[in-house]
């Protein structure tokens, strides 16, 4: 958990499905996830919604509007979470007051611009390899076997078509390699499914 002051801030539970704020819509600082999931998405040129991440406790998101900017993206509570809000003028004092804080927010950039380096070298990966990329990473985020994302879910995360997530998924199934569950999936033979996967 990351070492913020929180005590000017101010502390929001948010139900799960909540939006935190909208891609386009006006800033006024950043968040701190306390306790649950946040996913981060942005529609692209087609209008399709893109699962950029999913966020974990201790994480920090938001922080690209900063200075009154526009979100470049979107932020939605994927369970009951808790966040704690900073406002733009809580981030200077933050900033100013504290290295430990300010080294925070220079990994997080840094760890931004390579989750999109690692959305673009994907793309050179196989369908399949792709998908179990993806669903391994969730897997990890959660630390279960337990994927709480449907197949739409998974094609936005993917940005593989939802045609191609089913089909893939099918396969799979019959294979015993993964099965279905109430809304999402659960991981059967993680070892298989690892074969799938590139060294990125």
């Amino acid at each position: 958990m990351a070492q913020f002051n929180v005590k000017e801030a101010r502390r929001i539970f948010v139900k799960k499905n909540t939006v935190i704020y909208e891609q386009g819509q006006m800033g006024d600082g950043f968040y701190l996830l306390f306790d649950g999931k946040i996913k981060i998405s942005m529609k692209v040129f087609d209008e399709r919604e893109r699962i950029l991440e999913i966020q974990d406790c201790g994480q920090i998101f938001g922080e690209h509007s900063m200075g009154k900017k526009t979100y470049i993206n979107s932020a939605v509570a994927l369970e009951n979470s808790v966040i704690y809000s900073f406002t733009d003028r809580q981030f200077q004092d933050l900033v100013m007051g504290d290295e430990e804080i300010r080294s925070l927010f220079y990994n997080s950039m840094i760890d931004k611009l390579k989750l999109l380096g690692g959305i673009i070298q994907h793309k050179s990966l196989s369908v399949e390899e792709q998908l179990a990329n993806s669903i391994l990473e969730i897997s990890r985020k959660y630390n279960s076997c337990e994927i709480p994302l449907n197949q739409q879910q998974l094609s936005n995360y993917t940005g593989l078509t939802r045609i191609t997530v089913y089909k893939i998924m099918k396969i799979w199934m019959e294979k015993k390699l993964i099965s279905k569950t109430k809304g999402g999936f659960f991981i059967q033979c993680r070892e298989t499914l690892q074969k799938y996967v590139s060294a990125l």
